[in-house]
């Protein structure tokens, strides 16, 4: 995965400044913690049994299957306790289709239960049912997020990833009423309504062979991308 940063986002994040101050001479590593919630560290563990050395770079997921929505706090206070650390902090938003509840499976759940096109307008339009279940659902991971931002820890942000490949519910939806407006629409409500002021957005495509262009939320909306 090739990641990197718009220079025109640097600002008061320590992170973003950061990587903007070694960008072009160094890299770091990171890891990501898959499941399970209740060991947030195990393969960053893993890594350092293997190397000597920990991850420059924590990687924890909400994540949607029963077991993994009741040890969320244990994931976010494993990120509070990597970023004491040192490390960076990446959160990932696997999230059920907002036409259905919360836990859900892989698939079909968060792969190949897509939304109608009636749905998806619903989703996208300020006020619908979809769109206030949408919300609702931002409000509970608002929570966690708040906590760290409370910490002043900060964290590199990834919803809706791999957006142009249509598998994931989300995906798929090119144009300014697709998957780019939902992004816009989940961007805004956190951190205006939610008042968050610790997320580096970024924005997560699958490939270069793809239309890159159909599903930029615009340069405004992320801070980092990642292809």
């Amino acid at each position: 995965m090739l990641c990197g940063c718009s220079k025109e986002t640097f600002g008061q994040l320590k992170v973003l400044n950061y990587l903007k101050e070694i960008s072009g001479n160094s890299t770091i590593a990171g890891q990501h913690n898959r499941e399970p919630n209740s060991d947030p560290a195990r393969w960053t563990n893993y890594i350092f049994d293997l190397t000597g050395t920990y991850p420059g770079l924590w990687s924890g997921d909400f994540l949607f299957q029963a077991e993994n929505i009741q040890h969320r706090w244990t994931m976010i206070y494993e990120a509070e306790n990597q970023w004491k650390r040192g490390a960076m902090i990446n959160l990932m938003l696997h999230t059920c289709p907002p036409h259905r509840g919360e836990p859900c499976q892989w698939d079909p759940g968060i792969l190949h239960d897509s939304l109608t096109d009636a749905q998806w307008t619903s989703l996208i339009t300020d006020g619908t049912e979809l769109n206030l279940a949408w919300k609702t659902r931002l409000d509970t991971i608002a929570i966690y997020l708040k906590y760290l931002a409370d910490r002043d820890v900060e964290v590199l942000f990834r919803p809706l990833h791999e957006m142009n490949q249509d598998a994931f519910w989300w995906g798929g939806r090119p144009g300014p009423n697709g998957t780019a407006k939902l992004y816009q629409i989940t961007h805004d409500y956190l951190e205006k309504q939610k008042d968050l002021k610790n997320i580096i957005w970024v924005w997560d495509m699958q490939d270069l062979t793809r239309d890159l262009n159909a599903y930029n939320p615009g340069d405004a909306y992320w801070g980092c991308f990642c292809i």
